[in-house]
């Protein structure tokens, strides 16, 4: 192999930003500390936000973030391409140790007042009503699209592909799958009215 070849695969070997996460995770479980680093900036902030959005506080949500990526690093030989996708196997680690994590802090130590323990007020009659009412616009919503938007809006909200995963997972162009998400996104927001359901597509 000439100079300017070995280069060339130098390059891309080390150019980790182009892998998939599939790759990625396969070269952290033989301890690849680039593959790490490239993983770490794709995930870290998106767990730190999920654990807000779990009702975890600032420095709670990322010491979790970090644990976590900790984890990976540790446990990456385990994943199981033909159960989950990495994002998802990701995600239920994420969940899993928020949950044991709350399990063993003692009751003593408990916040009452931290969203994560207090209950939601019991909702008014009407509040039922319009839930419900608007739990069937969705349902009538989604099942109007068509059978491959459903589907790829089923992997981006429901299992958390990214984007580029979904287009691998449908083999089609990652422009194509934004439009469609967006167009879905558009669909479902138009029914419920503005602001009525969360942009996603963000």
């Amino acid at each position: 192999m000439s100079v300017e070849n070995e280069k060339i695969k130098e390059f891309e070997e080390d150019n980790y930003s182009t892998f998939s996460d599939e790759d990625l995770i396969n070269k952290v479980a033989i301890k690849n500390e680039l593959a790490f680093e490239e993983l770490f900036s794709r995930y870290a902030l998106k767990i730190k936000s999920m654990m807000f959005r779990l009702g975890v506080g600032e420095s709670g949500a990322e010491e979790i973030s970090q644990e976590v990526m900790i984890l990976l690093w540790r446990k990456a030989g385990l994943y199981d391409a033909d159960k989950a996708s990495v994002s998802s196997w990701i995600y239920t680690i994420a969940r899993n140790y928020r949950i044991d994590k709350l399990r063993k802090i003692p009751i003593s130590e408990l916040d009452i007042n931290d969203p994560t323990y207090v209950g939601d007020p019991q909702p008014t009659g009407m509040q039922i009503l319009l839930e419900k009412e608007q739990r069937k616009i969705i349902q009538l919503a989604v099942e109007r699209l068509s059978i491959q938007n459903k589907q790829i809006l089923v992997a981006s909200f429901f299992q958390g592909l990214s984007h580029s995963e979904i287009a691998k997972k449908f083999n089609l162009p990652i422009g194509t799958i934004k439009s469609k998400l967006r167009l879905s996104y558009q669909s479902l927001r138009g029914k419920l009215g503005k602001g009525g359901i969360e942009d996603l597509s963000q």
